[in-house]
This record gives C-alpha cells, structure tokens and sequence, in this order.
C-alpha cells in the first residue's frame, strides 16, 4: 500500500529575506559506528514479516546530522550555475520548509539560505541528488559544470542518470547513501543493551517509545502528534540536533526518528528505501519496524538523506560485499510493505 506523500497538515508559508550562500566548504560532523560484525534484528517486521536488519560486518563512519540546507546550497552554488539535472527544486523556498531561493538565469543562477534555516534538513531532493551530492563529496568539492569531475562520477557513476535502480555505489567511494543496514545499525542498535551483548531498540533514542515531540525533550522527536506539527504556525523542520543528546541514538546520531525521512540504499522492486518518519507523520512511521520505499525520483517536503562514508579508514568495502547487487529485483516513502 502507498501511503500519500501529503499527509494532513496545516499549510503556513512564513517566508523571510533570503542570505547569499558563499561557495564555503561543506564541513560534515561523522560519528563511528564500530561493532562490525553485529548480529542483525531477530524482530519480525509488522510491514512484511521479514528479520535480520542492521548487520553489519564493518566499522562505518555516519553523518551525526541530516544534510543541512547550507550544506546543500553550498553544494548548488558550486555546481548548479546551469542546473542540468534538476538538483534544485523551487520547493525548497516553501514557507513550511523555509530553506533556499534560487535567483537569476540559467548559466548564472545563484541560491540563497533563509533566514533561520541553515541548520535544518534540505528537502524536496530525490534519491538522484543525494547521489550526485555524494559525488561532489568524494570529488573534493568542486566547482563547475555537472559533469564527470563534479557530480556524475565518484561514489556513483551517474552519467547523466534520473531515473531507474540500476546504480550501484563505486568501489573506492568516500562517501555514500548508506545501506539500509547500516542505517538501521546507526540507527537503532545499542551495544551496551543486554548486559553489553548488544540489541535493538524500536526508536532511535535509545528506548522503545517516544516521550513527544516538545524541543529539548529527552526521548521526544519531531513528528506529527495528531494536534498540530512541531513549528506550527511557521517552519515544520528543526535544526538537526535539537531535541538533544537525550533524543539521540546510541552512537550519537541526531533525527533518526522524525524531522524528515531519509533515503537509503536499498533497492526494493522499482524503488529506493527510506526511513526514520518525518514532521508530517504520525509516531509510527519513527519505529525500526516501519521501512518504506518510492520512486527514486520523488522529491517531497518531508524527504531529505544524510550520507555515510569511510573517511578516517583504509578500505573501503566492495559493493558486492555489502549486498548492492541486488540491482535486478528489490527501494520512498510511505509504500507499507506487507
């Protein structure tokens, strides 16, 4: 069942003046997710019955915070002067995410952060722009056209790609849209949990429930509680982190749960995987046990990523070895799987 990507919400579109974005370097914060070799979750899945989630054999490295829209403008105004594959979405300037507005003409566009709003998580991009966000990563952060030295090849080898799930993360990539289990790793399992053997949590702060969605609460998320959306009556999304470390999972990461779902790299039919709930979607879909999926293209208020990577390691791990063959078969948001 697909769920709509446009849940019930109150529309408020509070905008404010528009701050220049300078082409700065985008500095990530990684946190370690050691304990490679874990055992996976022996829950069933309401969704679709399955088990086995958040195994994983190796020591990653994950953004502790959701892209940010100052990262992502930043990332624009190197490579989106012509913005040939559509990174920009010009609903990324609506009043209930208040994030970036694009000026000028193509050749020379520029983009602009809101006031308030670079700390918060970038929506309205599709599974295609995190990857070529990834690619300018690994590149170095270049400057220029959208083309092989910049966004199309890297961590992915797009070339010119928009649409499908046949693109699998490079050998040698430095950063990446994680995998679902290391996500879910990243996200839910706690080393310390039973007696220090390890385990998983429903909730990606450390606990099987979720206290609310008051900033600053321990344990709360950003997410609808059936009343009124954090924010209300201006922007929905909160900087990453604010809930706290009360709210954060075992290893550190913020807004696992809640703010925005995430894409991951899952592949599932024609789609791609995502996960953690968002700020328009009720405590449910926070839970380890709600996993979705869409159409890679979808670009949606409630959609952002963050990427993983090995940036402080010597190896990095074969895509075969990670499972990310599976190009032929297995994928956004709110398609239930039963």
């Amino acid at each position: 069942m697909k769920t709509s990507l446009v849940p019930i919400f109150r529309t408020a579109l509070v905008l404010g003046l528009a701050l220049p974005c300078a082409n700065a370097a985008v500095s990530l914060d990684f946190i370690t997710v050691g304990d490679g070799g874990n055992a996976g979750d022996t829950r069933v899945m309401e969704i679709d019955g399955s088990t086995g989630y958040g195994s994983v054999t190796y020591d990653f490295q994950m953004a502790r915070n959701e892209t940010t829209v100052a990262q992502y403008a930043a990332f624009l105004n190197a490579v989106a002067a012509t913005d040939t594959y559509g990174l920009y979405n010009p609903g990324m300037s609506m009043g209930i995410v208040n994030g970036i507005t694009r000026s000028g003409t193509s050749g020379s566009y520029t983009y602009s952060v809101a006031p308030g709003s670079g700390d918060k998580p970038v929506t309205f991009v599709s599974w295609f722009d995190a990857a070529r966000f990834c690619n300018w990563l690994h590149n170095g952060q270049p400057s220029g056209a959208q083309d092989g030295s910049t966004t199309e090849n890297g961590a992915y080898a797009l070339n010119g790609a928009v649409s499908g799930v046949s693109v699998a993360r490079s050998s040698g990539a430095t950063v990446w849209i994680p995998t679902e289990d290391e996500w879910y790793k990243a996200a839910y399992y706690d080393p310390a949990k039973n007696g220090g053997s390890g385990g998983y949590w429903l909730h990606a702060n450390r606990g099987d429930s979720v206290s609310g969605n008051t900033v600053g609460q321990s344990g709360a998320m950003n997410f609808y509680d059936g009343v009124d959306f954090v924010g209300y009556p201006g922007p929905a999304l909160t900087d990453g982190g604010a809930y706290g470390s009360g709210s954060a999972s075992a290893y550190g990461t913020n807004d696992q749960g809640g703010n925005v779902f995430e894409w991951n790299d899952a592949v599932i039919g024609e789609s791609r995987g995502l996960r953690g709930g968002s700020w328009d979607f009720t405590e449910h879909y926070l839970g380890s046990n709600s996993r979705n999926d869409f159409d890679p293209t979808e670009e949606s208020h409630n959609i952002g990523f963050r990427v993983a990577g090995l940036m402080n390691f010597s190896a990095v791990p074969e895509p075969s070895s990670l499972g990310m063959a599976l190009l032929a078969s297995l994928g956004l948001l709110p398609r239930r799987r039963r």
